[in-house]
């Protein structure tokens, strides 16, 4: 396209690959100051759903330097010039790969690396990446059975590999990252890189931990650590437990670290108890901390409330905090403390 007196018109056109597009993109891939115009296409083939064009205007023409099948794709930032761009593409509905696209000729755009995922990978929920001391790609996928599963993609300019692969630095992580709920790679420590979450039942929640006696059943609620990938290390930077449902996170201090601390969900009204854990979930019952929700309709009992504080709202909820004085002083917090604790989900 280009401008005369105000109005656009075309100076040069092709023909598209189909009627549908999933995604344009202008990024400078083959030029530091032109950019390419990427597109993907929606097309009829079962195995993978799109076509990759990136097209280039040369010579008063626009030449198509790449055709390339795909499932999920993304343009991203070159590692040693952060001005110039590359293309990775994701296929798992066949071949399980990711392709790393870069010029390899003036004319000519083609893959320069593969990497293999996990086979068991489905659908892709999530893709968030990093590209400074290196480029990261952390993927979220959902598994064949359900579980949400995480893969580390590190690129270089001319290669790519899946750190959590069985040939990768963490091959074991990738096992223990596999989780049941749909909680993704982000930023929990503000370092700008997005951390991996692994999940595992809070204590009590095991089967060898729960009272043969007790035949009432309860849903399992989890514990969320995330680990920082430090030089392709895994480091762990929080622990938390994250309530999905009603749109929040309480960050465990240090001193709640090391399986001290449970959760109880009382099934009767929207609270949730933080208890010292006691040998079994039974056993139990020291409570720390309340969090309560309530909508800002709902009816509540002004005598229930005079021990609880209002800590935050969200659209038509609000937020209130119950902390006993009478409990273990190891575990005791204060409500300044929760206020670093308390978060609430974007």
């Amino acid at each position: 396209m280009d401008e005369t007196d105000g109005r656009w018109e075309s100076i040069y056109d092709v023909p598209g690959e189909s009627e549908t597009i999933e995604f344009v993109s202008l990024a400078n891939i083959t030029d530091k100051i032109k950019k390419d115009l990427v597109v993907g296409w929606g097309t009829s083939e079962k195995r993978q759903k799109y076509l990759l064009n990136v097209y280039s205007y040369r010579d008063y023409t626009l030449k198509n330097l790449l055709s390339e099948r795909y499932d999920s794709a993304m343009v991203i930032p070159s590692t040693n010039n952060k001005t110039m761009s590359q293309i990775v593409l994701l296929n798992y509905t066949s071949k399980t790969t990711a392709k790393l696209i870069t010029p390899v000729s003036k004319n000519r755009l083609g893959v320069v690396g593969m990497a293999k995922l996990n086979s068991d990978v489905q659908n892709l929920l999530n893709i968030t990446s990093y590209s400074d001391n290196g480029g990261y790609i952390f993927l979220d996928f959902k598994q064949k059975d359900g579980t949400v599963s995480t893969e580390v993609l590190k690129y270089t300019e001319d290669d790519i590999v899946n750190l959590m692969s069985e040939d990768g630095k963490v091959n074991n992580f990738f096992y223990e990252a596999v989780r049941k709920e749909e909680i993704f790679c982000q930023d929990v420590n503000d370092d700008g890189m997005p951390d991996i979450p692994v999940q595992r039942l809070l204590p009590g929640y095991g089967e060898s931990d729960v009272d043969e006696e007790v035949t009432e059943e309860k849903e399992e609620l989890y514990l969320t650590e995330f680990y920082s990938m430090d030089k392709d290390e895994l480091v762990k930077v929080q622990t938390s437990v994250i309530n999905l449902s009603q749109g929040y996170k309480i960050i465990f201090p240090d001193k709640w670290q090391k399986d001290k601390v449970t959760v109880k969900k009382q099934t009767d009204r929207e609270e949730f108890d933080f208890v010292k854990y006691n040998e079994n979930y039974e056993g139990s019952k020291e409570v720390l901390l309340k969090i309560h929700l309530y909508a800002k309709d709902d009816y509540k009992d002004v005598f229930e409330l005079q021990q609880f504080k209002l800590i935050a709202e969200k659209g038509n909820f609000e937020y209130y905090a119950y902390i006993p004085n009478n409990v273990d002083a190891e575990l005791k917090i204060t409500f300044d403390e929760l206020e670093k604790m308390f978060k609430l989900l974007k």
